[in-house]
């Protein structure tokens, strides 16, 4: 039975579970925020190796020990979140992976999954909530002073923060990316000084990107850092 010290055990008889456990668990994290082709393998693995750790205490200590780590292996996940997005950042130089990836293929494996006669209705019902969903976005950002002062300086309206929304830099990430670009003064002003009021082929009103650098900024602007400021 592997007990901790306060119980009998030797004061080291804890340690071989809890630190390879603490470690597998930042390194699941850590990859979440990485680059690669390989992320899901990696995934995988790792949280095998962790379900195995807890299934080795279910049976050496009882069920609800090996419940009970494996819940709080959840919660320290989380705990680890901030560090771990730091740690990528530094080992990404500022362009860690914020989920756009695995949104887009999500969206194209269930296209795959439940075939067009099926992903036409649904992708209706996504647009329904996804223009609900913005128009709360871009309420509360004009509720804010900072994206206020920025319409006011760059002579835009509301109309502006929308054409922002339809742009390929912004249109094509996560619901919650995209909020957090929408709500960023910084993200904002850039976009409106690097772009032009146009209307697209069925006359409604866009703005045009000038050149091909501030595309290149602003897509990686909004994959890596929407909330925060622009990436080296």
């Amino acid at each position: 039975m592997i007990r901790a010290p306060m119980e009998g055990g030797t004061t080291m008889s804890w340690l071989w579970w809890a630190l390879p456990l603490a470690l597998l668990t930042f390194l699941w994290r850590l990859n979440r925020y990485l680059n690669g082709l390989r992320k899901a393998q990696v995934a995988r693995i790792l949280v095998s190796m962790i379900t195995v750790i807890c299934g080795i205490l279910a049976v050496c200590d009882g069920w609800r020990m090996g419940l009970t780590v494996f819940v709080g292996t959840w919660v320290l996940a989380l705990a680890y979140t901030p560090i771990a997005l730091r740690c990528a950042r530094m080992l990404t130089h500022g362009r860690p992976d914020l989920g756009v990836s695995r949104y887009n293929d999500r969206q194209t494996a269930m296209l795959i999954n439940i075939g067009m006669e099926r992903w036409l209705p649904h992708m209706d019902r996504v647009e329904r909530r996804e223009r609900k969903r913005l128009a709360r976005a871009i309420a509360d950002a004009l509720g804010d002073r900072r994206i206020r002062q920025v319409l006011a300086r760059n002579d835009a309206t509301v109309r502006d923060i929308e054409a922002l929304c339809g742009r390929m830099e912004v249109s094509g990430l996560p619901p919650r990316l995209k909020t957090r670009a929408i709500r960023n003064p910084e993200f904002l002003s850039y976009f409106l000084r690097h772009s032009e009021p146009a209307m697209d082929y069925q006359g409604k009103y866009t703005r045009n990107i000038l050149d091909k650098e501030s595309h290149v900024t602003l897509t990686l602007w909004a994959m890596h850092n929407p909330g925060g400021a622009a990436p080296p």
